[in-house]
């Protein structure tokens, strides 16, 4: 078995190297099972305007150094720079060009987390083994805040909110996540996406828009295996992060719309990889047609009450629980989505 490690990164040079420290200290690496013939960890560096390239270069050969005897030579590591960022060009990238192209299974990471233990990476690869039908393996996200022992308010609201999503069908958190090699190499990544997991999670539970009736066990979540990432804290990040998965979510629903509609035959994976060399302000065009008619409101309707219908549907003591925060919550989520639906209409994608 070969597998190959993403890691995309823009403008990471102040904590990336701590990234690969983590990286290396998982024992899939230091103790590499038998079955597994190599492992490829590549950094990305996209368009980056400090030193992100450099610090990486110097932490994987200062790790590299350190790794048993017995399973250096089954490791390799290195930077692969590209002059242009954004994170889903990085991605077709690393998946088409830089990676090997015989890998197994490929893991992708985020350039700034950290995990709840040195197991994770091979418990991802357990889990994907022993489920047959998924293509796909994930953990569970955790904010930085959840370790803090003296938890302010807005810590405690914040980790609140993370909690009321935990559950249900497993989704894809873009900062780590495990898929088999043969499915990765199927998917082109639409450029210029602000929610590439989003994307993916469609691409796999729909079998590249093939079913409609959905297969969620495609994802499956290993529960014991956690990514670690900084909590967004101060008002101003917090709405640029909410409005940046609206304005996500509504180009991915004008995307989905149009691959649900693809000529008999068309294969969904290729057809965006064909758009964007024909035109690469295709993605841009897509959604100002899908929205072209619909008057000044552009987003998907229900989006306002989403928070509240989400409390409803939850069991009695949580409704009681969580309803307080929706209430106190609502001016924020509108006030973000009336953002979100200027920002779509003016086919401002990029902030």
């Amino acid at each position: 078995m070969k597998i190959s490690i993403g890691m995309l990164a823009y403008n990471e040079a102040a904590r990336i190297g701590d990234t690969i420290r983590a990286v290396f200290a998982q024992t899939l690496l230091r103790s590499m099972p038998e079955r597994v013939s190599l492992i490829e960890l590549v950094v990305v560096p996209n368009g980056c305007k400090d030193d992100t390239a450099g610090v990486s270069r110097r932490a994987i050969e200062q790790e590299l150094a350190k790794l048993p005897e017995g399973v250096r030579s089954r490791v390799a590591a290195r930077v692969e720079e590209l002059a242009a960022p954004g994170k889903s060009n990085a991605w077709n990238e690393f998946v088409h060009r830089i990676a090997r192209q015989d890998a197994d299974a490929v893991l992708m990471l985020d350039s700034d987390i950290g995990f709840n233990h040195d197991h994770c990476f091979l418990m991802l690869l357990e889990k994907l083994e022993q489920s047959p039908e998924a293509w796909c393996v994930v953990g569970r996200p955790l904010k930085d805040i959840a370790f803090k022992r003296n938890k302010s308010l807005v810590d405690r609201i914040s980790l609140l909110g993370s909690a009321s999503t935990a559950t249900g069908p497993a989704t894809i958190a873009g900062s780590m996540y495990l898929i088999r090699g043969e499915i990765m190499r199927r998917i082109w990544m639409p450029v210029g996406l602000l929610t590439e997991d989003g994307f993916l999670r469609a691409m796999l539970i729909t079998e590249f828009f093939t079913n409609r009736s959905e297969r969620p066990d495609r994802i499956v979540r290993e529960e014991r295996a956690s990514q670690i990432f900084e909590a967004v804290k101060s008002p101003k990040g917090l709405f640029k992060h909410a409005k940046r998965l609206l304005v996500g979510a509504r180009i991915n629903a004008c995307t989905y719309d149009k691959l649900w509609h693809l000529p008999a035959g068309e294969d969904a994976g290729t057809w965006a990889k064909r758009q964007q060399e024909t035109n690469p302000n295709w993605l841009k065009d897509l959604v100002r047609e899908r929205i072209t008619g619909k008057g000044w409101w552009v987003m998907q309707r229900g989006l306002l009450m989403d928070r509240f219908n989400r409390v409803l549907r939850k069991p009695m003591p949580k409704k009681l629980l969580h309803l307080p925060v929706a209430i106190v919550a609502f001016p924020f989520d509108l006030a973000v989505l009336l953002s979100a639906n200027r920002a779509v209409r003016r086919g401002e994608f990029r902030w």
